[in-house]
């Protein structure tokens, strides 16, 4: 920078964002040359900034800089523009009512805020589990990573309303279900107080098997079925799951019977995530908490499986 001039004759004023003819030195601090192209000053007369072209100074024309908000589901991300499996990772997101928390987003058809997991060994997501309704949260904090396959139950279960539920049955983009909804809902509030829950997909157990890619031995021929979200009695789709003992409960998925005659008794097939039949550990006609996550029943076949389901929502 060379040595400071004296001031000279001060240049008609520009339009903001326009060349100006050369300013006095003095207001900024040195002759614009080559050697100091891209410097930048204060005008302490106007207070705007000006920069060095390598030959003149040019008034810069500032616009309003807004940081970009926090989105609040992995769908407000990708109606900005982060779409496609390069974007799907782990993103920040406002917590309504909590503190922000971190989350994987499957950023294909439309962004998928992961919510949950369900390890198929446990008891978290049993068919009389709390955790379906309640605000407590289960090992939150692991919601970012997928290679982590315990149980996790995030703020987004609790906080984002959406009207679709996505089931992955064999990890975080394998095998996967959607069970449209459409009552713009969170899961917790959904799980505690729609009941019987029908979806748009008209799943059956045979469509339901495919999507969840079940071992063919499994074949699911049931007489009687129900399939959705939230049935806490066969007969009377309006009950309460979460209220005392029910006979047949399917928080996500399918229940059905051998026999034709009612609907009452749905205890003989199960799939999906908080499913109850005979076979459950509680016995016929009751329901309980020592439930698999991901019990099933296919006449005489029954158990858990040993996987992890993942839990979307848009």
């Amino acid at each position: 920078m060379g040595t400071k001039g004296a001031k000279g004759e001060r240049g008609e004023p520009g339009n903001q964002g326009s060349q100006i003819s050369k300013i006095a030195v003095k207001y900024v601090g040195g002759t614009c040359t080559a050697r100091n192209k891209g410097e930048i000053y204060m005008n302490p007369r106007n207070s705007h900034l000006v920069v060095c072209d390598g030959s003149n100074w040019k008034y810069v024309k500032l616009t309003s800089i807004v940081a970009p908000t926090i989105a609040s589901s992995c769908k407000e991300y990708y109606d900005r523009g982060f779409r496609g499996s390069q974007h799907s990772k782990a993103y920040l997101l406002r917590g309504t009512g909590w503190s922000n928390y971190k989350t994987y987003c499957d950023m294909t058809s439309g962004g998928w805020t992961l919510v949950g997991r369900a390890c198929g060994s446990t008891t978290e997501f049993a068919p009389k589990s709390t955790f379906w309704y309640s605000n407590a949260l289960i090992n939150p904090n692991t919601a970012e990573n997928i290679r982590d396959l315990r149980s996790m139950k995030n703020r987004g279960w609790i906080s984002i309303p959406g009207r679709k539920v996505k089931v992955c049955f064999k990890g975080p983009q394998t095998s996967c279900a959607v069970f449209s909804h459409n009552l713009g809902l969170s899961l917790s509030r959904l799980f505690a107080s729609k009941f019987g829950v029908t979806v748009s997909e008209n799943y059956n157990f045979q469509k339901l098997r495919s999507a969840f890619h079940i071992p063919p031995n499994l074949t699911y021929k049931a007489n009687k079925q129900w399939c959705g979200l939230n049935l806490g009695n066969g007969c009377n789709h309006g009950t309460n799951p979460n209220v005392g003992y029910r006979h047949t409960i399917s928080r996500i998925g399918c229940i059905g019977d051998n026999s034709g005659h009612s609907m009452c008794r749905l205890d003989d097939y199960a799939l999906g995530i908080g499913v109850s039949s005979c076979k459950d550990g509680h016995g016929c006609y009751r329901t309980g908490t020592r439930t698999k996550s991901l019990h099933y029943k296919d006449a005489g076949r029954f158990g858990y499986f040993r996987q992890t389901a993942f839990i979307y929502v848009q």
